[in-house]
């Protein structure tokens, strides 16, 4: 019982189904209880290669997944970037460490999920400072209509187009807060 109770603590932490496994060392249970231990003994082994083959089709899912995605998006290249990490976790898997394999896998998939989320980044983040810079601009010229004092608004607008220029989204977003907020105390 005590080789199968950590395999059931790794599957719920994954969230893998093991139905059939809970099943079989219930029986197991039953069988201990009626003193039947041969029974229960061959139940517990039964459990243990279930859950095994639970293991291995889920993880070796997943890997098989990101294999396909990283040759799909980047070619054999691709592949040959993570392969020492997935062959880490595959050889965990053989081995019978789950939850070590379940964690060099889920790295594997962070890096691409933080990947795909850069270049999200890159490709949305531009367009959307762009806009707020037209925006700020259109707001100043009404605030110049008003005849009120727009050096300072003018001045980080500035400093905003040159972060801008240099790509420095982050810091050109912060400066756009800041001239918002300079034209509320305008306004």
């Amino acid at each position: 019982m005590n080789e199968v109770k950590p395999l059931l603590v790794s599957a719920k932490r994954i969230g893998l189904e093991i139905d059939e496994g809970k099943r079989i060392i219930n029986d197991a249970i039953q069988a201990g209880k009626g003193r039947d231990i041969e029974r229960a003994v061959t139940l517990i082994a039964d459990a243990r290669r279930a859950l095994d083959i639970a293991f291995v089709d889920f993880i070796g899912k997943g890997i098989e997944r990101f294999v396909q995605e990283i040759r799909a998006a980047k070619g054999e290249a691709g592949v040959g970037v993570v392969t020492p990490g997935l062959l880490e976790a595959v050889g965990r898997m053989e081995a019978g460490d789950y939850d070590g394999a379940w964690d060099t896998y889920q790295i594997e998939a962070a890096t691409r999920i933080g990947q795909q989320a850069s270049e999200r980044l890159k490709r949305d983040v531009p367009d959307f400072v762009q806009e707020e810079m037209r925006k700020a601009r259109s707001q100043l010229l009404d605030l110049k209509l008003k005849g009120n004092d727009l050096a300072k608004p003018i001045g980080i607008l500035k400093e905003s187009s040159a972060l801008v220029k240099r790509e420095a989204w982050a810091e050109a977003l912060r400066q756009i807060r800041d001239f918002y907020k300079e034209i509320q105390r305008l306004e």
